[in-house]
C-alpha cells in the first residue's frame, strides 16, 4: 500500500507577552495516522515557541506523552516526537504536555470509524454512475474522504478526494468521476482524514488523523 500524508500544517500567530514571568506562548503540530490493514498506529508532535520572527522547535522539559506513553524525541525535522505501536481503532487520542512546571496541559483529537466499505458488489462500470457506502457515522466539517485506486500491473494509480458534510455514510459518483479508471482489475483503499485546530491559554494546536482502510478488490468494467 502507498502511505499518502495529508498533513496540513498551519503557523497560529501568537505573540509572546514581554512580562518574564508569563508562559511563552506555544504552537503544537500533530499527526495521527491508524493503518485497519497493518493494526499500528502511528503519532507525531512538534512543538514550535513563537516569536515575533517565527516559530523556533522546542523541546518539552517534561517530555509529551500520547495515550499516557511517553513519545520518543526524534532531531529530525526541528524536533518531532514519535509513537508508534501495533494497536486497533481508536476514537480518542490525547496528547499530554507541560505549559509550564507542574502545570499539564492536553489535546484530544477524536477520529472517526469507517468500517466495510463498498460499492455492493466487486464491480463496477466505468461509463455508469455508483455509489460508495460504508459503515459508520457521515463525514463531519473539517473531515475528507480519498479513494486510492490502484492497477498494478498497468502502473496506473487513480486518486479521488471527496469532501461533503451529511448524516448518510454514502457518496454519490457520477459516469463522468467513474470514466477516470479504465476497464480492468483495479484495488483501493480508503483514507478518512480530519482536521481540528484549539487555541489554549498558551498552546495553540493543529491536528490531522488519518485513518487508513484495507484495500479491497474492484473489478472494472
Amino acid at each position: 500500500m502507498k502511505f499518502i500524508f495529508f498533513l496540513v500544517l498551519t503557523t497560529l500567530a501568537i505573540f509572546a507577552c514581554s512580562q518574564p514571568d508569563t508562559p511563552k506562548k506555544r504552537t503544537l503540530d500533530c499527526y495521527i495516522r491508524f493503518d485497519e490493514a497493518q493494526g499500528t498506529v502511528m503519532a507525531d508532535a512538534s512543538f514550535q515557541e513563537t516569536t515575533p520572527e517565527a516559530g523556533k522547535p522546542v523541546e518539552m522539559p517534561g517530555g509529551v506523552f500520547y495515550q499516557n506513553v511517553a513519545m520518543e524525541l526524534l532531531p529530525i525535522q526541528g524536533m518531532t516526537y514519535r509513537k508508534e505501536y501495533p494497536a486497533g481503532f481508536m476514537r480518542e487520542h490525547t496528547f499530554r504536555w507541560e505549559e509550564a512546571a507542574g502545570k499539564s496541559a492536553s489535546f484530544t483529537m477524536r477520529m472517526n470509524p469507517l468500517k466495510e466499505f463498498g460499492f455492493g458488489g466487486d464491480t463496477v462500470w466505468h461509463d455508469r454512475p455508483a455509489t460508495l457506502k460504508w459503515k459508520g457515522p457521515g463525514l463531519e466539517k473539517g473531515e475528507a474522504l480519498v479513494l486510492i485506486w490502484e492497477q498494478k500491473n498497468a502502473g496506473k494509480t487513480v486518486s479521488m478526494e471527496l469532501i461533503t458534510i451529511g448524516n448518510d455514510a454514502a457518496i454519490y459518483f457520477p459516469a463522468a468521476k467513474m470514466a477516470q479508471l479504465s476497464p480492468g482489475n483495479w484495488t483501493v483503499y480508503l483514507v478518512r482524514k480530519k482536521l481540528s485546530k484549539s487555541l489554549g491559554n498558551n498552546t495553540g494546536v493543529t491536528c490531522t488523523a488519518e485513518l487508513y482502510s484495507r484495500i479491497k478488490a474492484i473489478r472494472v468494467l
